[in-house]
């Protein structure tokens, strides 16, 4: 079986579609009896009056006295011959209301250049954007390609994508453009003499609404070449199934880009479950949003990566949502995991009912965020309702979350086991590094991670080190700060190290406490790391932050008193034996409670739908 059969199998409608189109290519014109069509004088006048009407007919016979029998102007000639008065006046208003123009005179004098159609198969606009040097011939666009382009196999077809479409169903470009052409032709002379069209008239007769349906006539879209839309689709789904070497998939997640940093993330954590319950070459990990190479510990080998992001910029937004959704219901997948996409969730939104007809639809989700004028936003808030009803299930990385949209939303107790927390495991290979030997000759050293922005609380972390200006805070993260007008002095004990590549790669040994300051969050990756090392933590309540933050193990804070902070950090300065014992145990206790094992349970638990509470 050829990929371009397994294609048009696997991908339903489009598949048909592109079938019917060579079928239709491969055809040629329909044949009608010459008699229902009509016949014409050596003049090229029409000897039956056509089936648009008497208005119009008496238009264009006006028409065909002005263009000229004997004008010797070569241009002239060659336009004139493929030229399509019909549309040429039926397209513009002007036009219709100018019976005394000569219509090829004008297209040649002028109006090629406003990329009116002399033809229902050539756009000027696309043609010269193929082929730029027609510009700077002597004719026009449309006499150039009749005179030489057309028979040096020149595309002038007003349709994108036209070759690549050619590629897909294995056809030579030039040879498609005949074909379609001589369609066009045959399709127009049924309309205007034939059979077909004294149907058109009849229905008009019954509703006269119908004979609005001619000016759209004169352009016929002929699948598969109908439209740039329709076209854009099937190439753009041709390239998505390339990419997932046209085989179908079990489980599939939509990401938003790939994601670098800490830890594995939420994709990392599926993934490793997910693979265990199957081949990893059954499972596709879709990008919507941007391309990237994904972290090479976070996808293991044998998964299929499809970079959609690559192809989003040439689909426009009702398109892309659709190629999204034909492609996830082509893969036929048992179930399809979302993490923070926005086409995937906007595609939700607009096909949710067909997509949770085929396969599972789990929607990922961490905390909630706030705008800079302190309102609250975010997935929870905004998908999460509209999305109920058609979503198998929502898993989300902490209690906290799944309290709060339980709460939010009143989700009855027979619908609560839709929401499952899956408690992203720790990584026992962390090491635990060295006990700090050198605090009582050196300065405290504070270390802090995250991005430097308004959710870190960057501006509260200033105040804690300009409150202790006995310590150094040593911080990683990117220097940018979005809320610079609103961030007080760096003090000068802040050392801004820059991004780090790997958590390895901080010098751990050195710290005698971790900070983390947050306004709201999930559960932090960087939490877990830093739990897994012996380094004692001193940080924010906020969100999911209190499953790992807890009194017997650590220091969590609640509020933003820079004082209270002060108090912890110092506690733990003067006392590090006692808080590094603490720290240990915070270990032990993670690697028990939150393990692979306990992760693969809640995936499944997650895409089984069971109601078991979360």
């Amino acid at each position: 079986m050829t990929s371009k059969t397994f294609f048009g199998q696997l991908h339903g409608r489009v598949g048909k579609l592109v079938q019917t189109g060579k079928q239709i290519l491969k055809s040629g014109p329909q044949n009608e009896d010459a008699t229902s069509r009509g016949s014409g004088d050596e003049n090229g006048s029409e000897t039956q009056e056509p089936h648009y009407g008497a208005v119009l007919a008496a238009r264009m016979q006006k028409a065909a006295e002005k263009i000229s029998k004997d004008n010797s102007d070569l241009e002239y000639q060659i336009t004139k011959r493929e030229f399509d008065p019909l549309l040429y006046v039926t397209r513009r208003r002007d036009m219709m209301k100018a019976p005394g123009v000569d219509l090829v005179s004008h297209y040649v004098r002028t109006s090629h250049k406003e990329d009116r159609l002399p033809a229902a198969y050539f756009r000027r606009s696309l043609y010269i954007q193929r082929y730029p040097e027609a510009a700077e011939t002597s004719m026009n666009a449309f006499a150039h390609w009749l005179h030489k382009g057309r028979a040096e196999g020149e595309i002038a077809y007003p349709i994108r994508g036209f070759n690549r479409l050619c590629e897909v169903l294995d056809i030579e470009p030039a040879k498609a453009q005949e074909e379609l052409i001589d369609i066009h032709k045959d399709v127009r002379t049924r309309l205007t003499h034939g059979k077909l069209g004294e149907m058109v008239s009849k229905a008009a007769e019954l509703d006269p609404l119908v004979a609005h349906s001619w000016p759209a006539a004169l352009e016929p879209k002929i699948a598969p070449f109908h439209s740039d839309a329709v076209v854009g689709r099937i190439n753009a789904l041709d390239d998505l199934q390339n990419q997932a070497d046209f085989k179908r998939a079990r489980f599939v997640i939509v990401l938003n880009r790939p994601r670098w940093g800490s830890g594995k993330r939420m994709e990392g954590y599926i993934l490793d479950a997910l693979v265990s319950m199957c081949p990893a070459e059954e499972i596709v990990l879709v990008t919507t949003e941007e391309s990237g190479t994904h972290a090479p510990k976070r996808v293991p080998a044998g998964v299929r990566i499809v970079d959609f992001a690559q192809i989003r910029p040439t689909l426009g937004a009702e398109n892309r949502l659709r190629v999204l959704s034909e492609f996830l219901r082509s893969l036929r997948p048992d179930a399809v995991f979302n993490i923070n996409s926005p086409t995937m969730w906007d595609t939700v939104e607009a096909y949710g009912p067909a997509l949770s007809h085929t396969f599972k639809i789990i929607n990922c989700m961490f905390c909630n965020e706030q705008t800079e004028k302190g309102f609250w936003t975010g997935y929870p808030i905004k998908r999460f309702y509209r999305s109920f009803d058609v979503s198998h299930g929502f898993g989300v990385d902490s209690h906290f979350l799944s309290d709060e949209l339980t709460d939010r939303f009143l989700i009855p107790p027979s619908q609560t086991g839709k929401l499952v927390v899956l408690p992203a495991p720790v990584d026992p290979t962390i090491p635990v590094v060295e006990a700090r030997t050198s605090y009582k000759t050196q300065r405290p050293q504070i270390f802090w991670a995250g991005r430097l922005d308004r959710q870190k609380r960057v501006d509260l972390l200033f105040q804690i080190a300009a409150a202790l200006p006995e310590y150094d805070f040593r911080v990683w993260g990117e220097s940018f700060m979005s809320d610079v007008l609103n961030m007080p002095p760096q003090p000068a004990n802040v050392t801004l190290e820059g991004m780090y590549a790997s958590f390895e790669e901080l010098d751990l040994e050195n710290a005698d406490a971790w900070l983390y300051t947050s306004e709201w969050d999930g559960v932090p990756s960087m939490l877990l790391e830093v739990s897994m090392t012996g380094v004692p933590i001193v940080g924010s309540l906020a969100g999911g932050t209190g499953e790992i933050l807890q009194d017997e193990y650590t220091h969590p804070i609640a509020g933003d008193a820079p004082e209270d902070y002060c108090k912890a950090l110092r506690a733990v300065v003067e006392n590090p034996d006692e808080h590094r014992q603490k720290a240990l145990k915070l270990r032990e206790h993670l690697l028990q409670t939150r393990t692979p094992a306990r992760y693969l349970e809640s995936v499944t638990r997650l895409l089984e739908g069971k109601n078991v509470g979360s």
